[in-house]
């Protein structure tokens, strides 16, 4: 008996193990992410990104689903470099709708980030989509489809794809796209990140329990907290001097896997958001254009938007002119921005998108109106 007692103790111990961990994970993915996470990076005029990866998701996952969510995909053009919530595209457009739809009709997401490329985009928009976005609106120029970009991924979110995020993108046929830029550790990995919040939200544990700590032992909490990390945008390193194109097609041209993750948004969209997404390429400065691309580039670049938009039932915009050289920004010495907006051109922006995003919306509107009326008791939300 003893002995039968001895070897089962081991296993009375991992149960009681796995018994606290269940129970530390609930209270991390529910009172702890409500009462700490939420009132930290769910504030502001802007449901935004805000360098937590994806707590973002989490939050919109968690928050009520009332009217028409609206999410933007883009890099730092979008985003501002980072500016006020109330300078960025997205804020810019949500006012524009909530002028036309009414405040509480209209949800605003902006899930975009400095340095995005094709790749993390479809892995953005996979994740709306899991989150119940009803209109997704992906801003991009020619500099999201490097073949040899200066960093691998420019968000976190390549490791932190849950299984409902692999099962929709293995659904569209990007297993292999999948094996090949990441591989069986990383997915892994990021199944464990977004099943495990206790793993996930650890950096936010660890400073709340510093911040507990710290009025009890100050020396303690000292020696543990860990400085703030700066992350900028990822610059390409340019040996010698400046190239004649910023943009080529042997750096820029198809195929690549960039290129090949905006087949597979396109796939995306069709399956799991049709009619909901709108593919726009940003706009570019006059000045200097004609040193931007190489000759026949740029057009080539927006006829293979055009195509994948076309056959996947997105809606496009070409937003590449209409704003002049005072609408971006002046970087002094480096010469000119082809890229980066002012005040001025992101409002440009905002207004001229308003129009084809409100087409979107009026429809899902007013199919959720006859579906409502034609089946009572369903929500006009998700």
């Amino acid at each position: 008996m003893r002995h039968l007692i001895g070897r089962a103790s081991p296993f009375a111990n991992l149960v009681k193990v796995l018994v606290l961990l269940a129970a530390v994970d609930w209270y991390v993915r529910g009172p702890f992410f409500d009462t700490y996470m939420v009132p930290r990076y769910a504030v502001g005029p802007l449901l935004r990104e805000r360098g937590a990866g994806s707590i973002l998701f989490d939050v919109v996952a968690r928050s009520p689903h009332q009217g028409i969510r609206v999410a933007f995909v883009g890099d730092s053009t979008m985003v501002a470099m980072p500016g006020p919530d109330n300078t960025v595209v997205p804020y810019l457009v949500g006012q524009g709708l909530r002028r036309r739809f009414g405040a509480s009709q209209i949800e605003v997401i902006d899930a975009s980030a400095i340095g995005l490329y094709a790749a993390d985009s479809l892995l953005f928009v996979d994740k709306l989509l899991g989150v119940d976005a009803d209109v997704i609106v992906y801003g991009l120029l020619l500099r999201a489809f490097p073949r040899h970009p200066a960093a691998r991924w420019t968000s976190r979110v390549s490791g932190e794809l849950g299984l409902g995020d692999l099962e929709r993108l293995v659904a569209v046929g990007a297993g292999p796209w999948l094996a090949q830029t990441m591989g069986a550790e990383q997915i892994v990995g990021g199944v464990v990140h977004s099943e495990w919040k206790t793993y996930a939200y650890r950096s936010s544990l660890r400073s709340f329990l510093l911040g507990s700590l710290r009025p009890f032992w100050p020396a303690m909490a000292a020696v543990l907290q860990a400085p703030p990390t700066a992350e900028g945008p990822v610059v390409s390193p340019r040996p010698g001097g400046r190239p004649q194109f910023d943009w080529t097609r042997a750096e820029y041209g198809s195929p690549n896997r960039n290129w090949d993750a905006l087949e597979l948004l396109g796939r995306l969209c069709a399956r799991y958001g049709p009619r909901r997404c709108m593919i726009f390429s940003g706009p570019i400065n006059p000045e200097g254009r004609d040193q931007l691309a190489e000759p026949g580039f740029y057009k080539e670049y927006l006829g293979r938007l055009q195509d994948v938009s076309d056959r996947y039932g997105i809606v496009y915009s070409d937003c590449t002119d209409g704003l002049t050289s005072a609408d971006f920004v002046s970087p002094g010495m480096q010469g000119r921005d082809a890229i980066h907006m002012r005040d001025s051109g992101r409002a440009k922006l905002a207004a001229r998108l308003v129009e084809p995003i409100a087409d979107l919306v009026g429809g899902l509107l007013a199919e959720r109106t006859r579906r409502t009326a034609g089946a009572p008791g369903t929500p006009v939300g998700g």
